[in-house]
C-alpha cells in the first residue's frame, strides 16, 4: 500500500471516530434544559443561592446581568456563586445559568469550529429589600369593545308555576249564541251577557213647515230613532231638521246627523221637498230642501222627507 493510500485511510478512521463523538454529543443534546425556581442572596457570607433542575454534572457558568459570578459549588438542583462587590448593590437582575454539557464541535476538516454550546436558563431575581409599593397609575384610556361572544346554551325547563284561582263562572245564555246575518259580536254587557254590531237600518225623518209674516219656514228640531231589531235598543241615531225660509239657501241649516250610538256610521240624504205654495218648484242644496217660492198667502204647507243609513 503506498504512503497516499495509507493516509486517506487514516484521515477517514480519523473522522469516523469524531463523527461518533458528535452523534453522543446530540445525544446529549436531548436531556431537559435547565430551569431556575428560586434564587436567594446571602449578603453575610456574600453567596447566591440558587435552586431549580437540570444543572448539569459539569461546572455551569453563571451571569448577573453582564457580570461573569464564579461557582464555587453546584449539583444538578443546586448552584451557589460569589457575589461580586460589583452586583452587591440593591436592585433587579437579570439571572443566567449556562449549562455546558452539550459537547463539542470538531474541527480538522470534519464539520464546524471547535466552539462550545451551551443551554440557557434565565430568572430575574432583586437583590437587597423591596422598596415600598408606589402609588397607583392614572387609570389608561379605555379599550374597544370586544367582539360578541357566542350564544349560550339554553337554560334548563323552570319549574311549573302554581295553578291560577279560578274565574268566575259565565252566563248560560252565551252557549250557542249567535248574532244576526249582518253583525258581528263586539264584546259583553254589564251582565256579562254577549253584545252585537247593530244592525244595517234604514230610518225615514219628515219635516214640516211653520208660517211667520206669511212666509213659510222649516219647522227644525231634532228626531231620535231606535234600531227596530229585537235586541238592539242601544242601537240609536239622533238627526238635526233643516230651519229656515224654504227658499233660502244661505241663512238656513240642512239636515244633519246630530250622533249616534252602536252603529259604525250613519248619514242622512235629504229628498225634494213637497213644496205647496203656488208656482213653487222643489229641488235641493245639499242637504237643505228648498222651495222656489216662500209667500204662504196662496197654496198648502210644504214637507220634506230624509233618509237616514245607519251600518255597524
Amino acid at each position: 500500500m503506498s504512503n497516499l493510500a495509507r493516509k486517506v485511510v487514516s484521515a477517514i478512521g480519523l473522522c469516523a471516530l469524531v463523527l461518533a463523538a458528535a452523534s453522543q454529543a446530540k445525544a446529549d443534546d436531548r436531556r431537559d434544559s435547565p430551569f431556575i425556581i428560586s434564587a436567594q442572596a446571602n449578603f453575610t457570607n456574600n453567596t447566591l443561592t440558587i435552586i431549580g433542575k437540570n444543572f448539569g454534572k459539569k461546572t455551569p457558568k453563571v451571569y448577573l446581568d453582564a457580570t461573569s459570578l464564579t461557582v464555587s459549588s453546584s449539583t444538578d438542583t443546586e448552584i451557589i456563586a460569589v457575589l461580586l462587590p460589583a452586583v452587591q448593590t440593591p436592585g433587579s437582575y437579570r439571572l443566567v445559568v449556562a449549562d455546558p454539557e452539550l459537547g463539542w464541535q470538531p474541527a480538522w476538516g470534519c464539520g464546524g469550529n471547535n466552539q462550545e454550546r451551551y443551554r440557557l436558563a434565565v430568572f430575574y431575581v432583586t437583590l437587597g429589600a423591596v422598596g415600598p409599593q408606589g402609588p397607583v397609575g392614572p387609570q389608561g384610556p379605555q379599550g374597544p369593545q370586544g367582539i360578541q361572544g357566542p350564544q349560550g346554551p339554553q337554560g334548563p325547563v323552570g319549574p311549573q308555576g302554581p295553578t291560577g284561582p279560578t274565574g268566575p263562572s259565565g252566563t248560560s245564555g252565551f252557549a250557542g249564541f249567535r248574532c244576526q246575518a249582518g253583525s258581528v259580536m263586539v264584546g259583553f254587557d254589564s251582565s256579562g251577557d254577549p253584545v252585537c254590531s247593530c244592525p244595517h237600518d234604514t230610518f225615514s225623518a219628515t219635516v214640516g213647515t211653520f208660517t211667520s209674516a206669511t212666509l213659510e219656514n222649516w219647522d227644525g228640531g231634532t228626531q231620535s230613532f231606535t234600531s227596530p231589531e229585537s235586541g238592539f235598543s242601544y242601537c240609536t241615531v239622533t238627526v238635526d231638521a233643516p230651519t229656515g225660509l224654504i227658499n233660502d239657501t244661505f241663512t238656513t241649516t240642512p239636515w244633519s246627523v246630530q250622533s249616534f250610538t252602536g252603529y259604525g256610521s250613519c248619514t242622512i240624504q235629504a229628498q225634494n221637498p213637497n213644496c205647496g205654495t203656488v208656482l213653487s218648484s222643489s229641488s235641493l242644496s245639499g242637504n237643505f230642501p228648498v222651495c222656489s217660492n216662500a209667500s204662504a198667502a196662496l197654496g198648502n204647507p210644504s214637507s220634506d222627507t230624509a233618509t237616514i243609513t245607519c251600518t255597524p
